[in-house]
């Protein structure tokens, strides 16, 4: 099936693992250290998981290509772009330039990286520190990844205690870490610890026995709100004595200030039977309290009277109301030992997260785990987390107060700020809940792709520039060549959370829509001047808009009801250079697109690859090659045969055409029907070559048939030929034979001959078989639009929505134009304009002229949708200049001339 405009599908894709392309077009290749956007979950004897994969591939856990592949893939995906774009080049030498540009940019950089991989493994690896991550069962982190962590200003590893510790840790010099027990892996085996943080905490939190578990006092959000309301009233405060009203009021407004941190929409000043709510009303009226009651009792009262019953069970249960602290999620008591060590756990871990956070932005250097190992502070610690628990109290303020009271034991310069508290905690609350489930507690690598370092967020992954490691592997031993400062240039963007899609790529792509919009609007506004300014206006590297013009987009405009005006400015113009001028008028003629259209569906009846993707080089070099190898065997025999003198014009024949398919490829543009022709002639050539010689009595087979017909396989191959058996190897009797054919699809006369004056890229198969779908008023109507403007029928073109909106749309858009003109220019009467405004969406533009107006308005009763028929039955209707240009190329193609056909305007 051909489809008629030509559209290259660029196959560089926007996404490419390890792959980062900044806006400078500069390639990236970002080395995985672990996986995660900012902590790794793969630790312990996984750490090295994304490492392997990205030097080796891996297939465990789903398979996994190493950086090598998915670069070899996205070279040959930026080779074949560019070979396509080169196809488009023949057609017109500045197509695709900015693209193609920045495509070879890409493309010489990949190349580089490659080579690097390559060189990295095979000279710079005498330890085996890359090749022990496939030969290793739990291998170790390779030097050069290790001197980039230790260098990183925002992303460390984070070293706590577990009860069952792994030995298997991969990262030096964590920031943060405390004591831990030995494994069992170790010499020794398992033994717990005596001292240190984690020991006191588990030793602390572990309850008596399994039946007395320790129960956390969790409040509910009542609760809350009465300890804090009482929590801010003075030590001597009593409801008994002073003025108890005024004393009631201020603990209503306590009450509200609680109460706008949940909803606004509660209040304090009546009850919900809406009676005012003051003391003597819960007292004497109410009598949910009296004269006995106490400060907690009057906070109650006040929330009883002013909420439903079922509200503070409906507020709980509500999703994401209230942030549940990462110390109570899922747990309601310590029964078992494993409780104990997940309660331990969260402890070590906000206290990482806070040094991670003090560490990234520069308020202390210390290792926060070697201040709480030691004593008083573990068993404090320890000691305050359960009160805190028991009690139902946050914990994380709990940590935060400590942490205040020894801020300059740990390098702070100051106490934490409720706003950097606040930051410690989500982080904390959003990395808790990605490593919940971790099956190893022993290290963490986090990083912060917010700040500035040599660590970046990827596609998953937390990693570092290859080169920045690369670098280090080598010891600077090896040229980076071009891609020296690339490190530098991407450690000195806006972010190191870099886009998982490479933007540049996309944009790319995204300005050839932009340009076909701009010309499909510019063409809807009727605007000829303002489109070939856009057409010849320069990009920033000099290049015309119309090196975006694609076939599509070229069709649009010699095909647009508004292309004789265009062609008319273009060619009085003196705006536009003579060159650039000749570029448009060759690109935009309506013949050459007629000549490439009519081509490339006769071309499709018998392979399937695009004409201009066929190598003519090739073809021309085969032929050359076969007359040479001939010559060659014959020279060294003594007879030449009485056959001598033709088989030497035979082999100048070929020669011939050779010459011919190289003069023709260094011509500045090439067409189909000339790459079409070339085949033809090639083709010719080979066969009466053949035919003659068999036609020949000869004792022994030809040596230069031999070469003919090896050749002839080989040039099948360079085709694509599906069929061989050509109607005909003269251009214009092919294509007058397998047009005929695709008319002779459509049996309906009327409907083909209606088909026959359309322009030829309504002649490829989906769009005979949309005419062959319609009856002869539809396929009319159609005739009519595509006069009008450019479109594809193909499978999806909607027969409804296209006869009754879009066509009725157009037609009216036209015809109303006209019509106001008329008005503007006292040429219709007001009558008459509102009679014809109401037919203008059914009557075919070339019926809507000037003289048919004039000869309609004599009658202006009869201007009724009933008497339409009889209306256009009466108007003047003409061949159109695009059914008469079609015919002029088709008679200038076929060297025939046709006998005048019906014109297009067929009678609705």
């Amino acid at each position: 099936m051909m489809n008629m405009v030509d559209k290259i599908k660029f196959k560089e894709p926007e996404r490419c693992e390890y792959l980062h392309i900044d806006k400078d077009n500069k390639v990236h290749i970002l080395l995985p250290i672990v996986g995660g956007d900012e902590i790794g979950l793969d630790n312990t004897c996984e750490t090295t998981g994304e490492l392997l994969a990205f030097f080796y591939g891996k297939t465990h856990g789903g398979t996994k290509y190493s950086a090598e592949h998915h670069l070899n893939e996205y070279k040959k995906n930026l080779e074949d772009d560019i070979k396509a774009i080169g196809v488009q080049r023949k057609i017109s030498p500045n197509a695709y330039e900015d693209l193609l540009k920045e495509k070879k940019e890409r493309l010489e950089q990949i190349e580089k990286y490659i080579d690097l991989i390559k060189v990295l493994k095979e000279k710079f690896d005498e330890q085996r520190e890359i090749d022990k991550l496939r030969t290793e069962g739990i291998p170790q982190l390779p030097s050069g990844v290790k001197e980039v962590i230790k260098s990183s200003k925002n992303a460390f590893a984070l070293r706590l205690s577990p009860d069952r510790p792994d030995s298997f840790t991969r990262f030096d010099d964590p920031l943060f870490s405390l004591k831990r027990n030995r494994s069992q892996y170790e010499a020794g085996g398992y033994q717990r610890a005596t001292d240190g943080l984690g020991a006191r905490l588990r030793s602390e939190l572990l309850p008596p026995d399994k039946d007395t578990p320790i129960v956390f006092n969790k409040k509910s959000m009542k609760d809350k709100i009465v300890d804090s309301v009482l929590a801010q009233l003075d030590k001597d405060f009593n409801t008994k004595d002073g003025d108890r009203d005024q004393k009631f009021e201020d603990i209503k407004k306590l009450v509200l200030e609680e109460y706008k941190k949940i909803d606004s929409e509660l209040q304090v000043d009546e009850d919900t039977y809406h009676q005012p709510l003051n003391l003597d009303y819960l007292e004497n009226i109410a009598c949910t309290l009296d004269d006995n009651s106490t400060a907690k009792d009057w906070v109650y009262g006040i929330i009883g009277a002013t909420t439903e019953a079922d509200y503070w069970p409906k507020k709980e249960s509500e999703s994401g109301t209230e942030k549940v602290s990462v110390f109570y999620e899922k747990q309601k008591e310590i029964k078992f030992e494993s409780d104990t060590n997940t309660m331990s756990i969260k402890v070590q871990y906000l206290l990482a997260e806070i040094n991670f956070y003090c560490k990234a932005n520069k308020l202390s250097d210390a290792n926060f785990g070697e201040f709480f190992d030691k004593e008083p502070h573990a068993t404090e610690v320890a000691k305050r987390v359960k009160e805190g628990l028991v009690q139902g109290a946050e914990i994380e303020p709990i940590i935060y107060n400590y942490i205040n009271s020894h801020y300059a034991e740990l390098g702070l310069t100051s106490q934490l700020s409720s706003k950097q508290r606040e930051e410690i905690t989500e982080k904390f609350t959003q990395r808790y809940h990605i490593i919940e489930n971790s099956p190893h507690f022993d290290e963490f690598f986090v990083a912060d792709p917010d700040k500035k370092g040599n660590i970046f967020s990827h596609q998953g992954r937390m990693s570092c520039h290859f080169l920045d490691f690369f670098a280090r592997q080598t010891k600077g031993k090896h040229p980076l060549g071009d891609l020296a400062g690339h490190q530098e240039a991407l450690q000195a963007g806006t972010s190191n959370r870099l886009h998982h899609k490479n933007e540049i790529v996309a944009q790319g792509y995204e300005k050839f829509d932009q340009f076909k919009k701009e010309v499909v609007k510019l063409l809807a506004e009727s605007k000829p001047k303002e489109l070939l300014d856009y057409l010849v206006a320069t990009s920033p590297t000099g290049v015309p808009n119309y090196s975006m013009l694609s076939k599509e987009t070229q069709n649009y405009i010699a095909y647009n009801r508004n292309w004789p005006a265009i062609q008319k400015e273009l060619e009085k113009t003196t705006d536009i250079p003579e060159n650039q001028k000749q570029d448009l008028l060759r690109l935009l003629s309506r013949n050459n697109l007629q000549y490439d259209n009519l081509s490339a569906i006769t071309w499709s009846k018998y392979s399937s690859k695009p004409l201009l993707d066929v190598e003519l080089n090739k073809i021309a070099e085969g032929l050359d090659l076969t007359a040479k190898i001939y010559n060659e065997k014959r020279k060294s025999e003594w007879f030449k045969g009485s056959r001598n003198r033709a088989r030497k014009t035979q082999c100048e024949e070929l020669q011939r055409v050779s010459q011919e398919i190289n003069a023709l490829l260094q011509s500045e543009s090439l067409t189909k029907s000339q790459v079409l022709e070339k085949v033809l002639n090639s083709i010719e050539a080979l066969d009466k070559i053949d035919r003659d010689i068999s036609a020949e009595y000869n004792l022994f087979n030809s040596t230069l048939q031999k070469e003919v017909q090896l050749f002839r396989d080989q040039l099948k191959d360079i085709c694509q030929l599906d069929n061989y058996a050509f109607k005909s190897i003269k251009l214009d009797e092919i294509i007058s034979l397998e047009m005929e054919e695709q008319f002779q699809m459509i049996k309906d006369p009327a409907i083909q001959q209606i088909v026959r004056d359309l322009p030829s890229h309504c002649h490829n198969n989906e769009a005979i078989e949309f005419f062959m779908t319609l009856n002869p008023e539809e396929a009319a109507k159609v005739a009519s639009y595509l006069s009008l403007e450019y479109r594809e029928l193909n499978k999806s073109t909607d027969k409804k929505t296209l006869l009754e909106q879009d066509i009725p749309k157009l037609f009216k858009e036209v015809n109303m134009q006209l019509l106001s003109q008329l008005k503007q220019d006292s040429a219709v009467k007001e009558d008459v304009f509102e009679k014809l405004s109401q037919l203008a969406d059914k009557i075919p533009p070339e019926h809507f002229t000037r003289n048919n107006i004039r000869k309609w308005s004599a009658n202006p009763e009869k201007l009724e949708e009933s008497n339409l028929g009889e209306l256009l039955k009466s108007s003047d209707s003409s061949l159109t200049e695009m059914a008469r240009k079609y015919r002029d190329t088709i008679n200038e193609m076929t060297r025939r001339n046709e006998p005048p056909r019906e014109t297009v305007r067929h009678t609705i």
